[in-house]
Order: structure tokens, then sequence, then C-alpha cells
């Protein structure tokens, strides 16, 4: 994030958090301690609420967390986690994610998606939607949890743009072709 906000290139003062899934809960995360080095804005695609509450049996597998607690490793989508990534996420049990964000907010969430049901948009606009930026919640149509129909990225990416370019000031993308 520093080296970022110190490339010439980059305007510091049009920085964004964006997050996918269990990358959301941590971006959410992080947005409260990084506002005062720029971050105006975030946005959640399908963001974990409660990793250990929605990850648990569908992230470890059916024995995966009794592995890990046990001191084995367990490959997770070609990811080796063990027993430190177990008492790390016991370490968030706890924390409300984004809590303290001023900045605005973009959360999109599939509506088929079964990894991180709807209910967790919701759990986020509970916690961010009291703050002073402004909470805008969108669900795409049809879309499962990876955004897995053409037309399903294509809304993701266009309510992203579109979000990004109202709150950090940004003109639309240009494109080839």
């Amino acid at each position: 994030w520093e080296h970022l906000g110190a490339c010439p290139k980059v305007d510091a003062s049009r920085r964004a958090l964006l997050g996918f899934s269990l990358g959301g809960y941590m971006a959410a995360r992080s947005a409260p301690r990084l506002e005062a080095s720029g971050a105006k804005a975030l946005v959640l695609w399908s963001a974990v609420d409660d990793p250990r509450r929605r990850l648990g049996l569908h992230f470890f597998g059916l024995h995966g967390e009794d592995k890990m607690l046990s001191g084995e490793s367990v490959d997770v989508g070609g990811l080796l986690l063990g027993p430190a990534f177990l008492k790390d996420m016991a370490s968030h049990d706890r924390i409300r994610p984004g809590e303290g964000f001023r900045g605005a907010v973009l959360s999109l969430h599939g509506e088929r998606d079964q990894t991180v049901p709807l209910e967790a948009q919701e759990a986020y606009r509970a916690i961010l939607g009291d703050g002073k930026g402004s909470f805008e919640a969108s669900v795409v149509p049809l879309a499962g949890h990876l955004y897995d129909r053409v037309s399903a990225r294509e809304t993701l990416y266009r309510e992203t743009e579109r979000f990004l370019s109202r709150h950090l000031g940004t003109g639309p993308v240009a494109r080839d072709g």
C-alpha cells in the first residue's frame, strides 16, 4: 500500500481497496487502518463476513480443520494451510471487518452464491452502513460465488468501474477494439 502511494504516476488521494471472498474480508479489515494514508473507497466482491463460520467445511473439507488442529497441513485450492492459519483465523472471530471506515463502500454479491450467502452482504451493511461514508449494495443476477457467467462478470466489472469513477473522480477506462 505504501509503495503504491509513493509511485509518481499514482495519485495517492485516489486509491481504493478491492477484495474478493476472503480477500474481501481482509480488505474490509484493512480499510480503517489505511484510510489515513489514502484509502477512499472499498469494493467487496462476495466478501466473507465471518471466516470460520462461513468457510469451515466448504473451505477446509470434511476433516481439514481437525488435521490442522493436530499439526498437519491441508491443501486448500493449491495453498498449504496449517495450524498457524487456524490460529490466525481464530484471532479474527471477534473483529467487525471495516468498522470505523468512513469512505465509500460497494458490496457486490452473487444471487446464487452458495459459498458465502447473501446474508454476509447484510452483515457488512450493518457494520459499514452507519458510518459517514456511503454504502451501496447490489446483487448480481444468476451469479454464483465465482461469477462464472459472462453476464455476471460483465455486471461485476461495470458496477465496480462506475462506483470507482464516481468516488475517486476517475473517468471511464479506455477499451481497445
